[in-house]
C-alpha cells in the first residue's frame, strides 16, 4: 500500500498527490487505511500481499493483518488471502534465516488466530535458475548500467509465476495485489507512482489487468 491518504481514489489516469503530512497524525493514517483494506476484504476480495520483509512491506503487510484481526473480532467472513516472499537461492545467509523467522511468525501468528492466511516462500526454477543459464552458456552475465536479467529471473518471474497461481485459484478481478512503495524512497519511485495513479484508498488496475 501506498502511504495513506496521500492520493485522491484513483481513476486509472495519473493523479496528483495530495500532502496530507500536516493534517492527518500517524494513528489517523492507520486507521484510514486499516478501514479501507477491511472494505475491500467485506467487498470479497482475496488479498496477496507482497513481501520482503524490509520496512515498507512489512508495514504493508501489517496493515493487512491488522484489517483481517478486526474483521475477526466483528463476525466478519475473511476471504482467503496470501503472502509472498521470494528466495533467489543467493541471499546473504542472515537475509534468508530473517527472511524464513519472519514468514515462520506470520504463519505462526495466522493459526493462533485463525486467519485464512497462507504463506509462500518463491524461488527460481532450475531451468530457469540465472546462474545454471550463466554456467551452461545460455546467457551472459548483467553488467552495471545493463539490463535487469538477473533480477528478473531470480525473483521477478518466480513471485509473477506464484501470482499467477493465485489469480487462477481465486480469479482476476478477486484478486488485489499489496505491494509496499514510498513517495519518498526516490524521485523516479515518486515519479512512477504518480503517473500510475496509485493509491492507498482504491485499486487501480497495471498494464497486465491486475488490481494493485
Amino acid at each position: 500500500m501506498t502511504t495513506p491518504s496521500l492520493f485522491a481514489p484513483a481513476s486509472g489516469t495519473a493523479s496528483q498527490p495530495i500532502i496530507a503530512s500536516d493534517c492527518l497524525s500517524i494513528e489517523a493514517r492507520v486507521s484510514h487505511v486499516v478501514a479501507n483494506l477491511k472494505r475491500l476484504l467485506t467487498e470479497g476480495y482475496h488479498f496477496n500481499i507482497a513481501t520482503s520483509f524490509g520496512k515498507d512491506s512489512a508495514v504493508s503487510l501489517s496493515l493487512c493483518l491488522q484489517a483481517m484481526l478486526e474483521l475477526k473480532a466483528e463476525g466478519t467472513a475473511i476471504p482467503e488471502c496470501v503472502v509472498v516472499t521470494s528466495n533467489t537461492g543467493i541471499e546473504n545467509p542472515e537475509i534468508d534465516r530473517y527472511s524464513r523467522r519472519e514468514s515462520a511468525k506470520v504463519r505462526q501468528f495466522a493459526q493462533e488466530n485463525d486467519l485464512p492466511l497462507t504463506v509462500s516462500i518463491v524461488m527460481p526454477s532450475l531451468s530457469n535458475n540465472y546462474l545454471v543459464q550463466i554456467l551452461s552458456g545460455r546467457t551472459i552475465a548483467s553488467l552495471p548500467d545493463g539490463n535487469g536479467k538477473c533480477s528478473q529471473m531470480m525473483k521477478v518471474e518466480p513471485i509473477n509465476r506464484h501470482k499467477r497461481l493465485v489469480l487462477g485459484k481465486f480469479g482476476n478481478d478477486r484478486v488485489v495485489t499489496i505491494i509496499g512503495k514510498r513517495l519518498d524512497e526516490s524521485a523516479h519511485r515518486k515519479a512512477d507512482m504518480i503517473s500510475r495513479g496509485e493509491s492507498a484508498i482504491d485499486p487501480i488496475r497495471n498494464d497486465n489487468g491486475e488490481y494493485i
